[in-house]
């Protein structure tokens, strides 16, 4: 069997086109802040102006109500049809042992059938960088907002809606956590 994986894909959006424009800057530890203005312009159309906060004052941190332009809506669709390449090839000499055969009680082939199953739920979940966590969160996360206090600290005043069902989550978790501990103890057995 050959197993050949490529690359894990880079996201290229608006703030990385702004640091391609501006080659320059390219090597410097510390990018300057007309990069990121440039970057924020290509992804917004707009640059937010700097506010000085006085004690007292309470701000959205923002970004969140803002439109993204035409080029920031063509670089995530060019990211999302770009996929990892993953090819397997399987040869006619990686199947073995395919004659031998074991005595087996009657629940045998159900108990294998359900730890496969255990299994393939556990990797399905990872591959799907977290999107399985969705159905466990209900309501909105809105802007957060920031209060500046005369200390000169800030303390963040979350406006949301938001509920997690943080058992459902544990649930789910631990079955993927199963999956995996039962992939580590019959991984021999996936061969015979």
């Amino acid at each position: 069997m050959k197993v050949k994986i490529g690359n894990y894909k880079h996201y290229f959006g608006p703030y990385q086109l702004a640091e391609v424009i501006c080659f320059w800057t390219r090597n410097k530890y510390e990018k300057p802040d007309y990069v990121s203005k440039l970057g924020e312009w290509l992804a917004h159309g707009s640059i937010e102006p700097d506010v000085e906060h006085k004690p007292g004052d309470i701000y959205s941190l923002g970004g969140r109500d803002r439109k993204n332009t035409i080029l920031s809506n063509f670089l995530l669709w060019i990211d999302d049809k770009r996929e990892r390449t993953i090819k397997v090839k399987l040869d006619r000499w990686d199947t073995y042992s395919a004659d031998n055969t074991r005595d087996l009680d009657d629940n045998a082939e159900a108990r294998w059938e359900w730890v496969l199953n255990e299994m393939i739920f556990a990797f399905e979940s990872k591959v799907s960088d977290g999107a399985w966590e969705d159905q466990f969160y209900t309501g909105e996360y809105g802007d957060i907002f920031v209060k500046q206090l005369a200390d000169g600290n800030s303390e963040l005043l979350p406006n949301n809606t938001l509920k997690i069902d943080r058992e459902g989550l544990k649930r789910y978790q631990d079955r993927i956590t199963n999956g995996f501990r039962l992939f580590g103890k019959y991984y021999e057995s996936l061969w015979t």
